[in-house]
């Protein structure tokens, strides 16, 4: 989590520092990349948590709550961009870095993207994930093809390294 969170930080502070006459390769084509990575980790990384926190009659519940969050998080975090956006184009710097530069709204709105991602790192030493996967818990058999798989788990269990098949009949 730690790794995906820094990615997201660095990204969002290598495109505040992005000017107008600045080229792709310097601070773009890293924060694209670096971006990437955070997006991969922090995102499997919390649905895997997620659904392995919750039992596996619950895990589709689970599935939709994280969605739901993101959804609603990324709703709000684009209003208030769009808030910090207009509130620099409306008066746009007239001295510092960013003096005359037609990005500055866009730099002021990866500035707050990087203020609340630093503070998502600074929340990672508090996050107890631990191992995720590893041994399925029993289901019950559910219907006659629960019931046959089970069967046929059972019989494999017995004799090791012997493929069991499953017959199931059709409705017709």
């Amino acid at each position: 989590m730690l790794i995906g969170a820094l990615g997201y930080f660095v990204s969002f502070t290598l495109f505040a520092l992005q000017r107008t006459q600045n080229g792709y390769w310097p601070f773009l084509f890293p924060g694209l990349t670096l971006i990437v990575l955070g997006a991969d980790l922090q995102f499997n990384v919390a649905n895997m948590f997620v659904m392995s926190a919750m039992p596996l009659a619950q895990q589709s519940l689970a599935g939709g709550i994280i969605q739901t969050g993101t959804r609603l998080a990324g709703t709000i975090g684009l209003g208030i961009s769009t808030a910090v956006f207009n509130a620099v184009q409306a008066s746009p710097p007239s001295s510092g870095f960013y003096a005359g530069d037609e990005a500055a709204a866009y730099a002021a709105v990866f500035w707050f993207s990087a203020a609340i991602t630093a503070v998502s790192v600074g929340l990672v030493p508090f996050l107890r994930v631990g191992t995720q996967g590893g041994a399925v818990e029993s289901v019950p058999p559910v219907g006659a093809v629960g019931a046959a798989l089970a069967v046929a788990d059972e019989e494999k269990d017995r004799k090791p390294g012997a493929e069991v098949e499953v017959e199931t009949e059709r409705a017709a």
